[in-house]
């Protein structure tokens, strides 16, 4: 399969949704499930650390205000038993316990209903008593969940050394936590719910200038060329969609009108040499002719043959040409003797024509062609002048080189060509004078063979005119290199030719 043929290959995406709607409305809900839970996280977190900071707040105080009393009623237990248990009831939810021991590990004190799982060696290290803890330590026993916090404490002027256990109950805390972790995520949850309902609505919505082309494609038929996409109002995107199918629909519009108008001339031009043929043939099987009339019947229908293969080879190297594959086989050719080489050749046309035929070639160029097609390209060019420029004209042939590439032009003072065709003087069969053409002998193919040539040596050819005044048409060839090396288009496989058009 070569390059032109293969198909391109489209992301077939297998794991995703057949529907581009689908495919969009995916990959918004993956990226927004990874930012949702990314928001939801750090929401999460937030409000854990500040529940935590506001209990080390309270365990904080709670050690400083046992410090207090130690230190301003080391003898008054009773004071201390009290602040202990007011503080454990000014707590709401939670429930606060409190031990204090002495140097030997002997507990001084110690809230009621403290529970037996919270013995003294769950507790962190004590802080230091000239020292204020900041943090606590979360554990879970069982069931349940403390927020612990130890620290030491001195005894008045004795310098008694103790240490303080508080504890807060933090299932509470933890409730309050888990539920708002619900909520958060059943929010992210309908979030992306909802907005995924929303993009694949404004999905479709969006890609509705798609299923446009989609259905203006199917329903493409040779006859409803015209139909075009309306593209204002449409997204950039899809306008830039539409803009590109309309531009398509207007080529194959063009091209399939180019290709009418080409069959219809193909049909023309041979329905007349074979109407002369047949008319030929018919009028000389009516009655019984001598020799010498079958002779020049023989010969008139030779000439109609003639005809007819020169018009069947011309299109089957146009024909050929299109092909991706394609090539010529081009050598390295000096341009000023092929060109006096077709001046020679033409001059005496010119010459009973009147027309004066110049050759002006600066230096010595090459280029890299292959000699007969080069010579059929310029010898279309000097038909195509000798037979529109009246006597006493003039017709120029030049060649310059310029960096790598050598241009050819061939200027006339002929009758020129009107603007409005000068776009088509390159299609198959086109005449802007079809009579004129036919009194001269053109099929309409010189200048599309011109073409054909240049494009496939790499080159290029333009045409300026004005009518009354003259043509001129540059061609472009590529100029020739090293030995060995090759130019555009060159190939060892070699177009057939034909016979000049």
């Amino acid at each position: 399969m070569s390059e032109n043929t293969r198909p391109v290959q489209l992301d077939r995406g297998s794991r995703w949704p057949r529907t581009l709607a689908g495919r969009l409305t995916l990959s918004y809900v993956l990226a927004s499930a990874v930012l949702v839970s990314i928001v939801i996280w750090i929401a999460f977190w937030a409000v854990q650390n500040n529940v935590d900071a506001e209990d080390d707040r309270f365990l904080a105080d709670q050690v400083h205000v046992i410090r207090m009393v130690l230190e301003e009623h080391p003898d008054d237990r009773q004071a201390l038993v009290q602040e202990a248990e007011w503080e454990v009831s000014a707590r709401r939810h939670s429930s606060v316990f409190v031990r204090v021991m002495d140097s030997s590990g002997e507990v001084v004190l110690e809230t009621s209903r403290m529970p037996a799982r919270l013995t003294p060696i769950v507790f962190p290290d004590p802080v230091a008593a000239d020292r204020l803890p900041s943090r606590g330590v979360e554990t879970n026993l069982g069931d349940q969940t403390y927020r612990l916090m130890a620290a030491r404490a001195i005894l008045g002027q004795s310098g008694e050394k103790y240490t303080i256990q508080i504890a807060l109950d933090h299932l509470h805390q933890h409730r309050v936590l888990s539920r708002y972790r619900r909520q958060l995520l059943l929010g992210g949850a309908l979030f992306l719910l909802f907005s995924s309902m929303i993009v694949y609505w404004l999905s479709r919505r969006g890609l509705r200038s798609i299923r446009e082309v989609s259905a203006l494609a199917r329903d493409m038929r040779a006859t409803r060329l015209t139909r075009r996409l309306e593209i204002h109002g449409a997204p950039k995107e899809t306008a830039e969609l539409a803009t590109t199918f309309n531009s398509m629909l207007d080529r194959l519009a063009d091209s399939f009108d180019r290709l009418s108008q080409f069959s219809s001339g193909i049909a023309h031009e041979l329905r007349t040499p074979v109407n002369n043929l047949l008319g030929t043939i018919e009028v000389n099987l009516s009655r019984t002719r001598t020799a010498e009339e079958y002779r020049g019947t023989l010969e008139s229908c030779a000439e109609e043959c003639q005809r007819l293969a020169h018009l069947i080879e011309s299109l089957l190297f146009i024909a050929r040409s299109e092909h991706p594959q394609a090539q010529i086989e081009g050598v390295s050719m000096a341009v000023r003797p092929q060109l006096e080489s077709l001046a020679d050749f033409y001059r005496t046309a010119a010459n009973e024509g009147g027309v004066r035929l110049e050759l002006d070639c600066h230096g010595d160029p090459c280029i890299f062609a292959d000699p007969p097609l080069f010579q059929r390209a310029i010898g279309n060019l000097l038909e195509n002048s000798l037979r529109y420029t009246p006597e006493g004209g003039v017709i120029r042939v030049t060649a310059r080189a310029h960096a790598e590439l050598v241009t050819i032009e061939v200027i006339d003072t002929g009758s020129g060509i009107e603007r409005s065709i000068l776009d088509r003087v390159f299609d198959p069969l086109f005449r802007g004078e079809p009579s004129r053409s036919v009194r001269a002998g053109g099929i309409g193919l010189g200048l599309t063979i011109v073409q054909t040539i240049l494009r496939l040596h790499g080159g290029s050819v333009e045409i300026q005119s004005q009518p009354g005044t003259g043509t001129r048409v540059t061609m472009t060839w590529p100029m020739s290199r090293a030995s060995g090396s090759s130019a555009p288009g060159s190939a060892r496989a070699k177009v057939v030719t034909a016979g000049r058009g």
